[in-house]
Formats: structure tokens, sequence, C-alpha cells
């Protein structure tokens, strides 16, 4: 049983390493996994009845995919490995590897959940935020030809976000309004009609 362990342990956590490396390094997991051959398994459970007999969609179908197997075999390892260590039984030192690893799984669900919601929440921050008025971080070159930064107080929260400015250039610490959403990420901004009567603002 060892032996199985230390395989698990070796391959599980091999991966996920990896995965961790590319990650940092820009390329992203979904881009390893199509290296590694689109290994997800996916289950689809899309069709539930609801009360109404239709069907309706769940996140469970996600729980099987390729990074819930590496996980799940990187701590059956761990666990399994750690019994061993204690001189337990190899009976209890499966079930405990198995305990570990689903627990691993659960954890893992819950974080990458979270992280979602987290990226779901930047967005609708950044949706909302048209008319909403801030103040220059980083200078904002005139007429679109670059992007600076802007600091913006919304849902009880100052957030940064990219700007550009189809105007005249923008210098840290000018007040602004946001007058466009370009995309999730970036957003238009004008001068603050509070400084309309004031000299221009810095250009490029």
């Amino acid at each position: 049983m060892y032996q199985i362990f230390l395989i698990c342990l070796t391959i599980g956590g091999t991966i996920l390493i990896l995965r961790l490396a590319v990650s940092l390094l820009g390329i992203g997991f979904e881009t390893l996994d199509g290296a590694l051959g689109d290994a997800d398994v996916d289950v689809d459970v899309d069709a539930i009845p609801t009360e109404d007999g239709q069907g309706h969609h769940t996140d469970l179908g996600r729980i099987f995919t390729f990074q819930a197997i590496v996980s799940f075999l990187a701590f059956f390892g761990v666990g399994g490995l750690a019994s061993l260590e204690m001189k337990q039984h190899p009976g209890v030192a499966v079930l405990v590897g198995s305990a570990t690893g689903v627990v691993a799984v659960v954890l893992l669900g819950y974080v990458v959940g979270a992280l979602r919601k987290l990226n779901t929440d930047g967005t609708v921050r950044i949706a909302s935020a048209v008319g909403l008025e801030g103040k220059v971080y980083l200078r904002i070159p005139a007429e679109c030809e670059g992007e600076g930064k802007i600091t913006l107080p919304i849902q009880g929260r100052t957030i940064e976000v990219l700007a550009r400015t189809p105007g005249p250039g923008l210098r840290a610490g000018d007040p602004i309004v946001v007058s466009r959403i370009i995309d999730e990420q970036i957003v238009e901004v004008v001068l603050s009609p509070r400084l309309a009567a004031k000299p221009a603002a810095f250009t490029e």
C-alpha cells in the first residue's frame, strides 16, 4: 500500500504543481487542460427534473473534473502515507486517504466558487460605474491613445480601474466621471464638470 499511496501523491502532486506554475506564468488552467488532451470528465446533469418537469442547470456536473481527480489523488496519497507512518492498518490508511481526498476536493470546489463569485462581483461593479465620480491615479493619455488608472468608490469600496479618455489627457489627482464602459476591465472617463470652467488639463 505504501507504494500505491506514494504513486498517487507523486502523480497528483506533480500535476497540481505544474498547473499552479503554468497559471502563475499567465497561461491559465484551461490552456493546460487542452494541452493534456481535454482531460475533463464532466458529468452531464443538466436534465435534473424540477417540480414543473423542466430541467435545470447545476454545478454538480463540474465536480468530476481533471482538477478534482488529481487533487483527490494527491491528498489520498498524503492521508494514506500519514496513516501508515502512524502505524495504522492498511485498511484504515485507505479510509483516511479517501476522506482526505474528498475533503480536499470539496474545499477546492468552495475556493473555485468563491473566486468565480469575486470575478462576477467585479464585473457587476464595473458595469454599474457609469456616472460615478473618482480620481485619476495614474495619468491618462489624451484621445484614447493609452490607458491610465483611476480610483473609483463603488458599493462601499474603492477600487482601481483601467481608464481611457477621449478628450485631453488627465493628470494624477484630477476628478473624473465615468462616461462609458469599454469592457469588463476598462472604462472611459472625462474630466469632472467641477473643473469644466478651469484651465484645460494636461495633454500629451
